[in-house]
């Protein structure tokens, strides 16, 4: 016997079939009307093979993970498809214009944000804020572009450690709308050190206080916490509760 949520998801994938199928019915009838086929089969069918149904992108959910980084286990979540971003990557594919070092699928980099990047890492100074947000963007529609997260899933971004400035965090949501939840994963500087050796983290940045950008998400009633100095199966634990409670 199904599970309530497991009926849910099936009552929605139904109502999204139809929701899908209705436009494409009345378009085929508007056209066989004004054709007037003789015969009307062959026709019907023809027009069918050239049909495309429209797929609306998933419901997207953000999420900002600050404060310890995490674990490097793969992150699931019963609501649905997680990906995992980091602004590290991002800069790293845009600068190789595209192409990925991981086997991963490449990007479509708009040149005006390669090129961004590459002048950036040339100089020696940090990624304007406007364009890493748009490189996130960017990434984030392609991936619900390609259809891989499943008909009636939500896809979670998981957004690794970024944003850390109050700034970057309005940037970001001015680029994607908004940023559904915040996670503090707290350690203390001495805890803080000690994961970063053990998770041989080298992301610039992870030291950088973020204590405004804290005070800026409680105030706003998105900021949740857990023990980023637990160990990583626990970690990993707490920020999958948190997913699936979202």
């Amino acid at each position: 016997m199904a599970s309530p949520a497991q009926y849910k998801k099936e009552h929605a994938q139904n109502l999204l079939a139809v929701c899908q199928v209705q436009p494409l019915l009345q378009q085929l009838t508007m056209e066989l009307a004004l054709t007037r086929p003789t015969r009307l089969l062959p026709a019907l069918m023809e027009r069918l093979e050239h049909m495309e149904i429209p797929v609306a992108p998933p419901l997207r959910s953000v999420v900002t993970v600050i404060g310890a980084p995490l674990p490097s286990q793969e992150v699931r979540s019963a609501r649905g498809t997680v990906l995992r971003l980091t602004p590290v990557e991002l800069i790293d594919q845009a600068a190789r214009g595209g192409r990925s070092e991981k086997g991963y699928a490449d990007l479509f980099i708009p040149p005006e944000l390669e090129e961004s990047v590459r002048a950036s890492l040339s100089a020696g100074t940090p990624v304007p804020v406007d364009v890493l947000a748009r490189l996130f963007q960017n990434r984030i529609e392609q991936e619900e572009e390609s259809h891989a997260v499943p008909a009636g899933d939500k896809l979670i971004v998981l957004l690794e450690g970024y944003p850390r400035t109050i700034a970057q965090a309005l940037e970001l949501e001015a680029v994607l709308g908004r940023v559904n939840v915040a996670i503090l994963a707290h350690a203390s500087p001495e805890e803080m050190e000690v994961i970063l050796e053990e998770r041989e983290t080298v992301w610039e940045g992870y030291d950088a206080p973020t204590t405004a950008l804290e005070e800026y998400w409680k105030a706003r009633r998105m900021l949740d916490v857990v023990d980023g100095s637990s160990g990583q199966d626990q970690m990993l634990k707490q920020i999958e509760a948190l997913l699936d409670s979202y």
